[in-house]
């Protein structure tokens, strides 16, 4: 009886075990229109390029080539020098550069029209420098103290790009209102007004070394627009 009953247990296992293995076959026989289909190397048809993904270093230039867009008005030798420094450095923000130097702009007026050369000299070339000095110099000799203050930066744009080797010169036109009031030792107003901005037009070129790791640029020259 008891071999009886072992067989008949085997029997039954054994078309269970069938029964699973057909339906399994049936189920993963399928095509769901999931499936990958495979190329000859034995990849996935559907692998390349998932989301359109594309490198740092394109999407660098393609944010470049936008931003140069935005100033239609600029003239064919500078679109065209901006191109060629974005090649020598990908990395260069074009947005950044501009917003940097109008941070750069009331910080070093400021401070040159304080007397404090210290914050601002890493920002000056030599040339600069000694210019500032000489005014501040001046100043001090004759007793004059300066208190003007920049209200606002109206607008600015980019008038000249210039590449000599590895130094890439940008001068920027800075239109401007500005408090201009000058006193003398005892106090007393000698020039300007603090109630009345005047029109400001300043021209400044700032240069930088091609792939240097300090991203600060430099002041070169100042002159009015």
């Amino acid at each position: 009886m008891g071999g009886g009953f072992q067989i008949v247990e085997l029997i039954l296992l054994a078309m269970i075990a069938g029964f699973v293995a057909l339906r399994l076959r049936n189920v993963l026989g399928k095509k769901t229109g999931h499936e990958h289909t495979r190329q000859p190397n034995g990849q996935a048809g559907n692998v390349h390029n998932l989301h359109g993904k594309i490198s740092s270093e394109d999407h660098a230039k393609n944010k470049f080539l936008i931003a140069l867009e935005a100033f239609g008005t600029l003239p064919t030798t500078v679109k065209e020098n901006l191109k060629s420094l974005n090649e020598l450095e990908p990395g260069f923000d074009l947005n950044g550069f501009l917003e940097g130097s109008k941070s750069a702009y009331p910080m070093i007026l400021e401070n040159f029209w304080a007397g404090d050369m210290g914050l601002i000299k890493s920002f000056l070339n030599k040339t600069i420098c000694k210019q500032f000095q000489t005014v501040i110099d001046d100043r001090e000799a004759e007793g004059l103290v300066v208190e003007n203050k920049v209200l606002e930066i109206r607008d600015t744009d980019i008038k000249d790009v210039q590449i000599n080797g590895k130094t890439v010169e940008i001068t920027v036109e800075f239109k401007t209102d500005i408090i201009s009031v000058t006193r003398d030792k005892d106090g007393k107003l000698v020039e300007g007004d603090l109630t009345d901005a005047v029109d400001v037009v300043d021209v400044w070129t700032f240069a930088r070394k091609v792939g240097n790791q300090d991203p600060n640029w430099t002041l070169v020259q100042t002159r009015a627009g």
